[in-house]
């Protein structure tokens, strides 16, 4: 086979799996669209063709074996670098170029890429196209806190326990924020935590006004008993710090 040939092989193999590749990224980043990657893509990998041609193993096979090897060496490449690109670099387009266009193109992944777009620029509207509720639920929490405008009464639904964190990280920041201890009547008492009180100790902090503690029972208040001592220890928890609030300024 002449070098003409080979080289022939070469490029064509390379320009093969750049297309293919080119045409993807260039769908998720407008960057790409432009020809200079397509052919950087085909003279690096007509490159390292040549290269892997002259490994002294590699010398003794058949032209058309080392090929045939080649080409579905460089699809398997080119299906790893698509599938990596589209999973941490479509998300870098998403947040560096201001456009969260791309995250649907990302499949299973675009929840997350609209979840980081959204709460890195405070846009409410971007947490509309998430469509699993507690990814949607999370950047309410997150978007509001990041735009400083709540929409913390939009978090509903989801898991329980996912719905109260998030509850409670957005009304507790509005709360100190405003300095407003009524805010944190909207985070749900569940049997297993007590972050409503746990809100009222931080503001009561805030606002400097110990005889806001009584706000916080001295025992579990829901007729759910089963996490009882977890509970009365929490509060108890709580109790303790807010009256040390009080003897501080009383003193």
């Amino acid at each position: 086979m002449s070098q003409f040939f080979q080289w022939f092989i070469r490029i064509f193999l390379s320009a093969l799996v750049s297309l293919p590749i080119s045409g993807y990224l260039a769908s998720l980043n407008p960057v790409f669209k432009s020809a200079i990657p397509f052919f950087v893509s085909v003279a690096v990998i007509t490159l390292v063709l040549h290269f892997i041609s002259k490994i002294p193993i590699l010398t003794k096979w058949s032209p058309f074996k080392k090929y045939i090897i080649a080409f579905f060496g460089l699809i398997l490449l080119a299906i790893v670098t698509v599938f990596a690109y589209a999973v941490v670099g479509g998300l870098r387009v998403a947040n560096n170029i201001g456009d969260s266009s791309g995250c649907e193109k990302l499949g299973d992944y675009k929840d997350g890429c609209y979840y980081n777009y959204a709460t890195a620029q405070g846009d409410i509207s971007i947490c509309e196209k998430i469509t699993s509720v507690d990814w949607k639920n999370k950047c309410y929490a997150y978007a509001s806190i990041k735009a400083e405008k709540s929409y913390c009464d939009k978090i509903n639904g989801g898991d329980d326990a996912q719905t109260y964190g998030d509850k409670t990280a957005c009304y507790q920041h509005f709360a100190l924020k405003n300095k407003d201890i009524s805010l944190c009547d909207n985070i749900p008492f569940y049997s297993w935590y007590t972050g409503r009180y746990g809100c009222y100790q931080q503001v009561i902090v805030v606002l400097q006004d110990p005889t806001l503690c009584s706000k916080i029972p001295d025992v579990n208040p829901t007729q759910d008993k089963s996490n009882d001592t977890i509970i009365n220890n929490s509060l108890k928890q709580l109790k303790s710090d807010c009256l040390i609030l009080k003897k501080t300024y009383n003193n």
